[in-house]
């Protein structure tokens, strides 16, 4: 059974038959070798929907180390002299799509909200740069981090760490990672309509919103081998977090997801997860939004109650 459009928010009803009238061939009909052109043009139409800038935060970029080549990472930081707390940002795109332009309304929105720094990181993308590399490269950002809170004018103590749908993934796999690397320095986790099974395709959510709702099933397995072009590498659990079979000692997390959307049970099943694996939980969903919401706030304004959302958490947890 297929869900109509009925329940969804206005505003994101009318982005859908906006989409639909373009016509667009889907994503499963190209090869990995034209990822490079479709990134392009999508983070186009990306920009075209974010809402306007934020001029109350101030921002620089820096080059720092990563996992093979150099990263840029892009500073969000209030006006006050702080300290802050400090929050690292992963953005959303499949792997394949999204950058530092694509999320910076996100961004400079939780940095104002917040009253946190918050952290950027342009990491590799797929397929360029297939699994492991853009998780190492967050990782390297992630240490560069730690090393330079004084420089951020960041608080002593712990960092937040979030991202949103790939990049939910990707924090959920960077906590992971630290935990098993002996980095004691997350403190709080955001996982924003997180990806975190990639071998798993038959939850409720997959089958009720298989197209037509933004994110499908094929874009979903298009990513995937993008990402993961050795299937074997789907049940590990750096790229498929909810297999992973020990969640203990993880950070404290929130997580956000969206009733329309096929991501929507993952999400629900890792934070149901985190909690038997005595992990503290909070959750909201957002019943009547599509994937990537929180990327649209040009012309979706339920994005800034998220924008809100997430602030109100990262207060709690900064103090």
């Amino acid at each position: 059974m297929k869900m109509d459009r009925n329940g969804l928010d206005l505003e994101a009803r009318a982005y859908l038959e906006e989409a639909d009238a373009r016509n667009q061939a889907p994503l499963i009909s190209f090869g990995r070798e034209e990822a490079g052109r479709l990134r392009n043009e999508i983070n186009a139409e990306i920009l075209k929907l974010l809402g306007p800038p934020v001029n109350s935060v101030s921002v620089r970029e820096v080059r720092v180390p990563g996992f093979q080549e150099d990263i840029t990472l892009r500073i969000y930081s209030p006006p006050a002299d702080g300290p802050f707390g400090i929050f690292f940002y992963i953005h959303g795109g499949g792997f394949v799509i999204g950058n530092l332009e694509t999320h910076d309304r996100t961004c400079a929105n939780i940095c104002k909200n917040a009253g946190s720094v918050v952290v950027s990181v342009d990491y590799h993308l797929a397929p360029e740069h297939p699994f492991p590399v853009p998780l190492e490269d967050c990782y390297s950002a992630f240490r560069w981090i730690t090393e330079h809170t004084g420089e951020l004018k960041g608080k002593d103590g712990l960092i937040a760490v979030g991202g949103d749908s790939a990049g939910g993934n990707l924090t959920a796999a960077l906590t992971l990672l630290a935990r098993d690397r002996g980095v004691r320095k997350i403190g709080y986790q955001i996982l924003i309509y997180p990806a975190v099974d990639f071998f798993n395709q038959d939850t409720e959510s997959i089958r009720l919103f298989t197209e037509g709702f933004g994110l499908t099933l094929d874009d979903a397995i298009w990513f995937s081998d993008c990402y993961l072009p050795d299937k074997g590498d789907q049940r590990n659990p750096l790229a498929s977090p909810l297999l992973a079979e020990d969640l203990s000692g993880l950070p404290p997390a929130h997580v956000i997801t969206a009733g329309y959307d096929i991501l929507r049970d993952g999400g629900r099943s890792y934070a149901e997860k985190l909690r038997l694996a005595g992990v503290p939980v909070t959750e909201t969903c957002y019943e009547n939004q599509i994937h990537g919401f929180l990327n649209y706030d040009g012309i979706i304004r339920a994005a800034y109650g998220a924008f809100e959302d997430i602030a109100v958490k990262l207060k709690e947890f900064f103090g």
